[in-house]
């Protein structure tokens, strides 16, 4: 029997680009993107590979669809919605955290913001413009609002990289270490064997948040420091 295009039967959905993407989706959050490709997704909505490229003209605008179906549920819960309001800190840990619940919840679909840049950016521009006018609050320069925001993205992209790939460090990995350690002279890598050694279990963990507060310390004393500069400059 042929397959069918896309028009849809008396009483059936009807094709949508919408629901193109959240078919593909729900196949890359359980198998992958390897086991995504039009002939399965077609396959998946009963119609011919055809019909699908009449919404998304091909693989990267599909996929550019499912990323930007993803960071479309950035949406805090009520008690933590400080998105537009606190002080510009408060407001990138809100962007930030709420990053990450939407990358653990589609873990296999994380190594393509890596990969595929161009197709992320364009689908994460609505979700981005918050990171944007929380740094624009903190009166950093243009320059400086295009850098923090690649810092606290490149930051964000890497703990999901490693978080889904399962490569960060959990408490057995850093046991493996020791006993790794533990089978070397002990004269030799002494200050990474007293670190790991004073260390209960419970606080061997990477840890996202500790990672965040450097990041956002480190970019409050640049813009403090270039704030400063500016204003002797200008006093001079």
């Amino acid at each position: 029997m042929a397959r069918r295009t896309g028009r849809p039967r008396a009483g059936e959905e009807a094709l949508t680009r919408e629901r193109v993407v959240s078919t593909a989706l729900s196949v890359v959050d359980e198998e992958g993107l390897e086991a995504m490709s039009m002939r399965r997704l077609a396959k998946e909505l009963g119609v011919d590979p055809m019909a699908i490229y009449h919404h998304l003209p091909n693989k990267r605008a599909l996929l550019s669809g499912m990323i930007e179906e993803v960071f479309s549920e950035m949406r805090m819960p009520e008690s933590e919605k400080t998105f537009g309001t606190g002080n510009w800190q408060e407001r990138v840990r809100a962007w930030a955290r709420a990053f990450r619940d939407v990358a653990r919840s589609h873990p296999k679909l994380v190594p393509q913001l890596a990969s595929y840049p161009e197709a992320a950016a364009e689908a994460t521009l609505e979700s981005t413009e918050e990171l944007y006018a929380a740094f624009e609050a903190a009166d950093m320069a243009p320059r400086q609002i295009v850098g923090a925001v690649g810092v606290v993205v490149d930051y964000l992209i890497g703990f999901a990289l490693a978080e889904a790939s399962g490569a960060l460090g959990e408490p057995d990995e850093q046991r493996e270490m020791l006993e790794m350690l533990n089978t070397r002279p002990q004269e030799e890598l002494p200050t990474m064997r007293r670190t790991l050694e004073a260390l209960p279990d419970e606080d061997l963990r990477t840890d996202f948040e500790f990672g965040l507060e450097v990041v956002l310390t480190g970019l409050e004393e640049s813009h403090r420091d270039k704030a400063t500069k500016a204003e002797g400059t200008h006093t001079a």
